[in-house]
């Protein structure tokens, strides 16, 4: 029985759904977590996704650009926008098929099954294993269990390698033939860093011990014994000299020998005991060591424990460098997602006005209608231009006395062309007093929320107030839910009215948030539904509520 994955925040459709699959011997799943889709997946494990575009936390492309990035089953979209570009939109970011809603539920099984029935009964998997886990050749991963791991070509070549002579020992010769096609440009230590990652993503899928080590001859033995003695030469250089001076002395003072060997055998043998345990000790450490070797990101939780103070010394510097490898490398993919998560939702946003333009153009249209659209597209390129400059905003503000009605101003007459469109009246009473901040990103901040409120206003209008205390701009909108209200500065949260308007991205808010805190700007929100919406602007030094 195939496992269906539904993805769909409607409750009442996503258990028709799930209901009526289950009449066709097909187990329908229901994530229930619609902020973590993938790891949805990888607890339902299914063999088809059924996905909505509209989704609460991130929409439906995004979490197939995600999916995909790991997984090949089919996904199937299921949504009530019937545009075009929504379609092109779709297959582009990996889906396989589209469906429009309203949809019959016999030709959403019909599709269900066609796909299915593509995708695993036609298909003749010939993938090797090991212990569980297969192995693409091809695609250059591992997976089992609905975990699946990338390999680098050198992994996979190496891989390839071993499978091909299962149950064999290879040489270190043969690998390294089989990855380089010549053993002369690559060391030992080189070939013990890539098997041991080879290793490593094989016990990421749960498959561990499955390539064993056989130590071959007595010359690695040797040089193991050979580092160990030059490690401890000043202990193994005390031996020696005590062993010189206590024969010597008894045979230049003629005394007698067996006396002087005698005791030369009692310091031999507390010489070897303690040198077995120091050996195992350097032995466990240098095993150690050499598993760690090319595993930097987690190298600081496994280090052995140094011995000495200079040992200790170099293990806090290591620790030191790991903590801020990881701490630099979280920030880093932190930085990439919210990349990825902003401008795959722009993309979204600025082809809807081009789709519209390129029909007025076809058509003739309203030149109005146009430069709304126009207006649309300028105000989402300037938001992507700011979001990159949000990077580094710290050093991009210029601290400088601002007139507050000259900024006030300048963003209204920007949106004259929503307003219009709109038919909403705006007044603005804004003394002309000076305040110290910087003038792009207050403009930047008013900006957002002029154009939130324009966007959730369908009559009345908005108005602007304020000193150089405080700046409200209120308007006469649909206002906001009680429950979204301390979560409307959030990252992609676009709550009820964001399912209202399904363009709605939940960026704007948020990187006028991000750009009101670097600039030590408060923003406080009282609502009332069917009433209206008010945001102010408490500046540094003044009395603030948040929200209300």
């Amino acid at each position: 029985m195939y496992k269906i994955m539904i993805v769909e925040d409607d409750a009442v459709i996503a258990a028709e759904i799930r209901d009526y699959l289950c009449r066709w011997d097909m187990q329908g799943h229901i994530a229930h977590r619609l902020d973590d889709i993938v790891g949805e997946y990888i607890r339902i494990k299914p063999q088809l996704i059924i996905m909505d575009i509209a989704l609460p936390f991130y929409n439906g492309f995004y979490w197939c650009q995600q999916l995909r990035q790991f997984y090949d089953t089919p996904i199937m979209f299921l949504s009530s926008r019937a545009d075009n570009m929504d379609i092109v939109m779709a297959v582009n970011m990996g889906a396989d098929d589209y469906l429009v809603k309203p949809v019959s539920m016999e030709v959403l099984v019909a599709k269900a099954q066609a796909m299915l029935r593509r995708t695993y009964d036609y298909r003749t998997p010939l993938l090797p294993t090991v212990q569980g886990a297969r192995y693409d050749s091809a695609a250059l991963y591992i997976e089992k269990d609905g975990v699946r791991v990338k390999l680098t070509p050198n992994e996979g070549k190496l891989l390839s390698c071993l499978i091909s002579k299962r149950g064999k020992v290879v040489s270190r010769e043969e690998l390294m033939i089989s990855l380089w096609d010549s053993d002369q440009f690559v060391d030992d230590n080189t070939l013990s860093v890539n098997m041991n990652r080879l290793r490593r993503k094989f016990e990421e899928v749960g498959v561990k011990n499955c390539i064993v080590t056989h130590v071959r001859g007595g010359m690695r033995w040797m040089a193991k014994a050979l580092g160990y003695i030059w490690h401890r030469a000043p202990f193994v250089a005390m031996y020696a000299i005590s062993m010189l001076c206590v024969i010597g002395i008894a045979f230049f003072a003629g005394a007698d020998m067996s006396a002087a060997l005698y005791t030369a055998l009692i310091i031999s043998f507390f010489f070897v005991c303690i040198a077995v345990v120091d050996i195992d000790r350097y032995a466990k450490k240098l095993k150690t060591l050499d598993e760690l070797c090319g595993t930097i990101t987690h190298l600081s939780r496994a280090l052995p424990r140094g011995e000495g103070g200079l040992e200790k010394a170099y293990t806090h510097v290591l620790e030191e460098l790991c903590n801020e490898y990881d701490a630099l490398s979280a920030s880093e993919t932190a930085r990439k997602q919210e990349s990825l998560d902003y401008y795959t939702l722009w993309i979204h946003q600025i082809k809807t006005p081009i789709a519209a333009m390129r029909l007025l153009l076809e058509q003739d249209g309203d030149r109005a209608v146009m430069r709304q659209e126009l207006f649309k597209i300028e105000q989402y390129a300037m938001m992507a231009l700011r979001f990159i400059k949000l990077e580094s905003i710290s050093s991009d503000i210029v601290l400088a006395p601002c007139r507050l009605d000259s900024a006030v101003k300048e963003q209204v007459r920007s949106h004259s062309i929503p307003f219009v469109y709109k038919g909403l009246s705006v007044s603005v009473n804004v003394s002309g007093q000076s305040i110290m901040t910087d003038k792009k990103w207050l403009g930047f901040i008013i900006e957002q929320l002029i154009s939130n409120a324009v966007k959730y206003t369908n009559k009345g209008g908005v108005t602007i107030c304020g000193d150089a205390k405080s700046l409200s701009i209120e308007d006469t909108g649909i206002g906001i839910m009680p429950e979204d209200l301390p979560r409307i500065f959030e990252k992609g949260y676009t709550g009820y009215n964001g399912r209202i308007d399904d363009r709605s991205s939940g960026i704007g808010l948020y990187m006028a948030k991000r750009a009101a805190d670097a600039l030590s700007i408060c923003i406080g929100v009282e609502s009332r539904l069917g009433r209206g919406t008010r945001f102010t602007l408490y500046f540094p030094d003044c009395e603030r509520e948040i929200y209300k």
